[in-house]
């Protein structure tokens, strides 16, 4: 996938899993974030953006060019409809969503596995 940022036309590969360890390094106080916007609307992930970007832009720039092989400075230029366009295409490009969906219904069935697994044995 391209895209362009500023002019400049930059590919978005899908990232391979050797550069996971990598990337899950660079994250640091995201974490929380993640965890506070969790389960919330959109509307109220929004009006956390701006404490969002104040607090997690380091890890956010890392990220981002850890995921696409642009360097932090020239991320560190880029305004925030930049950074949301890297965002989404890096998303697209490696289906986080759709990985996340199978993840939860994998959870999901196994814990009903061992639920049903319990009340057998009991």
């Amino acid at each position: 996938m391209k895209i362009k940022i500023q002019n400049k036309e930059i590919e978005i590969k899908t990232i391979p899993i050797k550069r996971y360890p990598d990337l899950l390094k660079k994250i640091k106080i995201l974490p929380d974030y993640l965890n506070k916007i969790s389960g919330k609307d959109n509307s109220s992930i929004i009006l956390m953006g701006p404490e969002i970007i104040a607090n997690c832009t380091p890890d956010i720039v890392a990220i981002f060019s850890e995921a696409t092989g642009v360097s932090e400075d020239e991320i560190f230029e880029y305004g925030l409809k930049d950074l949301i366009d890297l965002f989404v295409a890096i998303v697209e490009q490696n289906q986080f969503q759709e990985a996340l969906e199978k993840l939860k219904k994998g959870f999901a069935h196994k814990v009903e596995e061992n639920k049903t697994s319990n009340k057998q044995s009991s």
